[in-house]
């Protein structure tokens, strides 16, 4: 018989509802600790009243959802796997779909009963029995045999060296706060950062604003054909360097061209997560930054104590099977049925992983050793792997992706029905 029992698990995203389901299935005892009023973690959208400019700060807001968001992957890889989305949702759902999804599956899994809404997580201590763990949160201090921490690395910006954009004297933003494009009506606006915000807020606001600019550094990571010249909703977008310096409403990029008369700049810089749970990390014998979180055994376990694990914070563009494979290994651990190498042998391999990924636990599943990785998981597990179905997917979606970047969501799926059930 399992010598754990009771499991507290922060968060209640998706990682945090999924983990909770298997858990529960596996007969354990499971409390849900949530830091806000709702489930759903990032994808519960959060309506702002007010612009916000960064240098006043960001505190209170937690989801970088806007009104349009749509997921930019088939929700063949965004379903979760025992609970697939309803036939007429699109093949790329919105956010609101996504949200009501999760809240269904929480009802069906009555996960409701477990989760303690506005709960922010605060502290993990051994107590004297080294084999229970002590959770602080906001509003409770409890004891558990085993802790998994689900929460999402999509809550706090990152921001780059902010001395550069100081001097600037019209609106600094995050993508983080965007939430309309209507906001920026007859504005100039710059974006700084190629990535998903980057490249989708971009066409968005061209739709509103007078122009539009979206600056990086040369060999960014581009997730379209690069565009020469003007384009966009008004052919009012164009491509431009790195910002390196602000002067008044003067954007001053890296080839020494000038952007003036500029409105608005837009941070699109990405995201960390909670930096209360990183500075819980050292007391444990972990420790992270903004984007990293090492050792890990298997990306997951804590080498000496695997009773501690980690899922839900990784750069994963299959994210839900992701955590249904983790979860399921996390359970089989937990209930016995999955043996695990020694103390000494699992730090040697956390450590190897370490050296392999600069410590990353944010690996992306787009990359071919990720793939293998989401393989290795589902065997551990016994589970049908999902690593093929994912690998060829998202070959497809990112090949209409470069060709059609306007409007390849509202196009017909070029790949088929394949699922992982």
């Amino acid at each position: 018989m399992s010598a754990y029992k009771q499991v507290a698990i922060i968060g209640a995203g998706p990682a945090g509802l999924i983990t909770g389901s298997i858990l529960k299935k596996a007969g354990f005892s499971i409390s849900l600790y949530e830091q806000r009023e709702c489930l759903g973690g990032t994808w519960a959208i959060q309506p702002l009243s007010t612009l916000v400019d960064i240098r006043d700060g960001v505190s209170g807001i937690y989801s970088p959802i806007y009104s349009s968001l749509r997921c930019n992957v088939p929700k063949q890889i965004m379903e979760l796997p025992d609970f697939p989305f309803p036939d007429d949702y699109p093949c790329y759902p919105r956010h609101n779909q996504v949200f009501s999804h999760l809240q269904r599956f929480a009802e069906h899994n009555d996960l409701l009963r477990h989760i303690r809404f506005n709960h922010r997580f605060l502290a993990l201590e051994a107590n004297s029995q080294p084999e229970r763990w002590q959770v602080q949160t906001s509003q409770s201090l409890s004891e558990f045999d085993a802790v998994i921490f689900c929460n999402s690395r999509y809550h706090y910006p990152t921001y780059p060296d902010l001395e550069a954009f100081m001097p600037f004297t019209g609106r600094l933003e995050h993508s983080f706060s965007y939430r309309e494009p209507e906001a920026y009506l007859n504005q100039r606006v710059a974006l700084m950062g190629t990535g998903s915000s980057g490249e989708d807020l971009s066409r968005e606001i061209s739709h509103c604003a007078s122009r539009v600019y979206l600056c990086a550094h040369s060999g960014s990571r581009e997730l379209h054909k690069p565009v020469e010249g003007a384009y966009g909703a008004h052919n009012n977008l164009t491509r431009q360097s790195a910002i390196v310096a602000c002067d008044g409403r003067t954007v001053i990029l890296e080839n020494g061209k000038k952007l003036r008369d500029i409105d608005v700049l837009i941070l699109c810089t990405g995201y960390q997560p909670d930096p209360v749970f990183r500075q819980a990390l050292p007391s444990i014998g972990l420790s992270g930054d903004k984007n990293n979180l090492a050792p890990l055994y298997l990306n997951l376990f804590h080498p000496r104590y695997p009773e501690l694990a980690v899922t839900g914070m990784e750069l994963a563009s299959a994210p839900f099977i992701l955590y249904h494979c983790q979860a399921k290994v996390i359970a089989g651990y937990l209930q016995g049925k999955i043996l695990l190498p020694n103390a000494i042998q699992r730090q040697f391999a956390a450590e190897h992983l370490e050296l392999q990924s600069s410590g990353r636990v944010s690996f992306s599943i787009r990359q071919r050793r990720s793939i293998a990785q989401l393989g290795h998981l589902a065997k551990l597990a016994g589970i049908k792997s999902p690593a093929k179905m994912v690998d060829s997917t998202l070959s497809i979606n990112n090949k209409q992706r470069l060709r059609y970047p306007d409007d390849y969501r509202d196009l017909p799926w070029e790949g088929g029905e394949q699922s992982f059930q």
